[in-house]
């Protein structure tokens, strides 16, 4: 029997480690072909929004390690449920330390946001398989 190659997870995996940019980019094209596919692989993926769903330690000790600022730009393009995850995770000091970068910050280009959103989520990978 052959061992199994590729498949969705393996795909996810690869995209995961994509700039956001080029995944966006192959996830369109991939789209125009084979809309059913691409479904797939999204629900496979670790995403931003996923990162704050993991068990409270982890995100508690990941949350540490990242820079409030670079925090600050990942959440400019985070849905509420998102914002309120973090913040649940945090001590009420560091909460309006976050808002104030946030306030602080002024519009930031898209990619921006997103390369730091892709940093965190590299991040809390590291993190997750840690054990």
């Amino acid at each position: 029997m052959k061992p199994k190659l590729g498949g969705i997870d393996a795909t996810a995996e690869m995209l995961n480690l994509m700039d956001p940019e080029s995944q966006k980019r192959l996830l369109l094209a991939l789209a125009e072909r084979d809309p059913a596919l691409v479904e797939k692989l999204r629900g496979a993926m670790f995403t931003f929004a996923d990162v704050f769903k993991l068990d409270a330690p982890i995100v508690r000790d990941l949350l540490r390690e990242i820079p409030i600022r670079s925090l600050a730009t990942a959440l400019r393009g985070a849905t509420p449920e998102v914002m309120s995850s973090v913040l649940q995770h945090m001590a009420s000091r560091a909460q309006d330390t976050l808002r104030e970068e946030m306030d602080s910050l002024g519009p930031q280009p898209k990619k921006v946001i997103e390369d730091e959103q892709h940093s965190i989520v590299n991040r809390a990978k590291k993190f997750k398989f840690k054990e």
